[in-house]
Order: C-alpha cells, then structure tokens, then sequence
C-alpha cells in the first residue's frame, strides 16, 4: 500500500470514528482522544493529518464535495 493510500485509510478511519461519536455525544464534547480511542489510532497520529477536530471535518466535506458529483457522473454513464 503506497503512503498515499495509507494517509487516505487513517483519514477515513478517524472520520468515520468522529461520525460514530457524533450520534452519542455533541461536537463540541468530542475530545481526540475519544475519535483515537474509537479509531484505535494514536494522537500524534491524528495531529500528523489534522490540527483539530473542525480541520478533520473540513477535509471530510471535501471529500464528500468531490465524490458526491462524481458519483452522479458514474450513475448517468451506467444509465446511459
């Protein structure tokens, strides 16, 4: 797995641990223990991708942003 598929699966990891946390407890008491806790990740690890909390969600609505219109690309071309 090259570096850059590596960042990408720690990224997912601690984001989709963050959207496990976020249906128990609000965003503003989320701590990066509990996103590395859940991830089974380190902090340092987190703080080598993200400053904060708010920098993870920013990256993961970019990502979204991006995969939501090509997602529709792919939907038309298989409909087509």
């Amino acid at each position: 797995m090259s570096h850059a598929n590596k960042a990408l699966f720690t990224k997912q990891a601690m984001y989709h641990a963050l959207k496990k946390l976020i249906t128990t407890k609000s965003i503003n008491k989320i701590t990066i223990k509990d996103i590395t806790d859940t991830c089974g990740l380190n902090r340092q690890t987190f703080y080598y991708h993200f400053k904060d909390i708010y920098d993870l969600l920013e990256w993961s609505f970019q990502v979204q942003a991006v995969a939501s219109p090509r997602a529709l690309i792919v939907d038309e071309h298989r409909r087509a």
